[in-house]
């Protein structure tokens, strides 16, 4: 138990003075983070990793939560879709340069299944591209969980 000191009538003063508590205060929610600045910072940190893999992520008129994680999750499942397009096209271009050089009937497709494929390697190897050139560095994020 604490000290509680009484005032004439019997009620109980704080604990700590004023500006002890007011700096205790201050320290606990320090410690604790501000969660809607972690959730934005995020949000931004989201973004910028987007953008710097080459999507393009939109700039909402009205800057909110809502609208922020909108834009940042089109941005998302457009580059999903788009890597999906990229590979399911690469495999079609190498199972059609495999039929073409193991099937008697396709050997006459040879030659432009195997163009196709470096045409598929190619367009590959641009969108990877764009993410191997980009370096995200992760020694600035801080999680408020680590020790």
């Amino acid at each position: 138990m604490g000290l509680c000191l009484r005032r004439k009538g019997g009620k109980p003063r704080s604990r700590l003075p004023r500006p002890l508590a007011s700096r205790a205060l201050e320290e606990i929610n320090e410690l604790a983070g501000n969660p809607r600045r972690d959730a934005w910072a995020t949000l931004q940190w989201l973004r910028k990793f987007l953008e710097e893999h080459g999507t393009r992520v939109a700039k909402p008129d009205e800057r909110t939560f809502e609208s922020e994680g909108e834009v940042i999750e089109t941005g998302m499942r457009k580059t999903v879709e788009s890597r999906d397009t990229v590979v399911k096209s690469l495999a079609r271009a190498a199972y059609r340069s495999r039929d073409a050089a193991l099937i008697a009937e396709k050997k006459k497709d040879f030659g432009p299944a195997l163009q196709n494929l470096y045409k598929e390697l190619e367009g590959a190897e641009d969108f990877v591209g764009q993410s191997a050139r980009c370096h995200t560095d992760f020694t600035g994020v801080k999680s408020r969980y680590a020790e």
